[in-house]
């Protein structure tokens, strides 16, 4: 499933979060320039679906955190 996603958006399977978002406000701000709201749709459901999966796979154990995600976390995690 997390393949197909990919390739509907048109990104890699190892896009980063910041890729992925990229990507898709290009494709919702072309939708909606279109007058697409069916493509529209499908694009914001097509990324949650990939943000859960990642999610799914970090909760799992399954992926490694990069670097860059690493010290993201560092950095929310002295600001509390």
């Amino acid at each position: 499933e997390s393949a197909k996603l990919h390739r509907e958006l048109g990104i890699a399977e190892d896009a980063t979060f910041e890729e992925i978002q990229e990507v898709t406000g290009s494709l919702i701000q072309k939708a909606e320039a279109d007058g697409d709201l069916k493509k529209k749709i499908k694009v914001e459901v097509a990324k949650d679906r990939i943000m859960h999966i990642k999610l799914s796979e970090r909760l799992a154990g399954r992926t490694e955190l990069t670097e860059d995600a690493k010290a993201q976390s560092r950095l929310e995690e002295a600001e509390e």
